[in-house]
């Protein structure tokens, strides 16, 4: 019940602002349009600069803690209302041969392994609840109507 009556509430609301701003668009005049038009062209003009960074958004190339060579194609890229889409590409090559593989002090025990996490932290304890209380109330109705339908005959 609860979908169907916000999704009205919301096409209502909705239809009301589309229609109110339609209206307002309407009464501006042509040079007032172009004006808005153009700045808003300008503001939509993005610039943004291309690089590797690490956690903190530090950039990585020529640090000495990052064991690759950084390199960018292009270390900026443009976007407007009519340019939307720039690619980019950041190459990362090892500049130093990976150290010895590290042995596990213990290599006949297996390593453990903790569940996948999904990041779903729903509480399954209130719908299983849910769903017993349902089965039970199932099972009730059920021996009810039997019940009652013996007694009818």
């Amino acid at each position: 019940m609860y979908p169907t009556v916000s999704d009205c509430w919301n096409s209502f609301h909705q239809s009301r602002a589309i229609t109110f701003y339609a209206e307002s668009v309407a009464q501006i005049d042509d040079d007032t349009y172009e004006k808005m038009w153009d700045q808003a062209v300008k503001y939509s003009r993005k610039t943004y600069y291309v690089t590797e960074t690490d956690a903190d958004g530090v950039p990585v190339a020529g640090s000495a803690s990052f064991a690759y060579t950084v390199s960018v194609d292009k270390t900026s890229v443009t976007l407007s209302g009519d340019h939307s889409e720039e690619a980019a590409v950041i190459t990362n090559a090892r500049t130093e041969p990976p150290g010895e593989p590290v042995i596990p002090e213990n290599p006949d025990t297996p390593p453990t392994q903790n569940s996948v996490r999904t990041g779903d932290e729903t509480p399954l304890g209130l719908y299983l609840g849910i769903f017993a209380g349902s089965a039970v109330m199932l099972v009730v109705l059920l021996v009810f109507f039997v019940r009652r339908r013996r007694k009818t005959r």
